[in-house]
């Protein structure tokens, strides 16, 4: 009985928290982010590590596609 109590308090909150964190804005910033790390993330990954890494998993015996 008290763990259903503190269980439903636990939820009403996240619930409130939630609701408060997916506006129209927070959801596009976050969008926004991850395109952001994503153009970081092959920005840094150049063609000579690209081909490194291919070597790498040829040696372990994995293939890259």
């Amino acid at each position: 009985m008290f763990g259903e109590k503190v269980s439903k308090k636990f939820t009403e909150k996240k619930l409130k928290e939630i609701k408060t964190v997916l506006t129209v804005k927070s959801v596009t910033d976050y969008l926004e982010k991850l395109k952001l790390e994503e153009n970081k993330f092959y920005d840094s990954f150049s063609y000579g590590s690209l081909e490194r890494y291919k070597e790498w998993l040829k040696q372990k015996g994995l293939f890259f596609l």
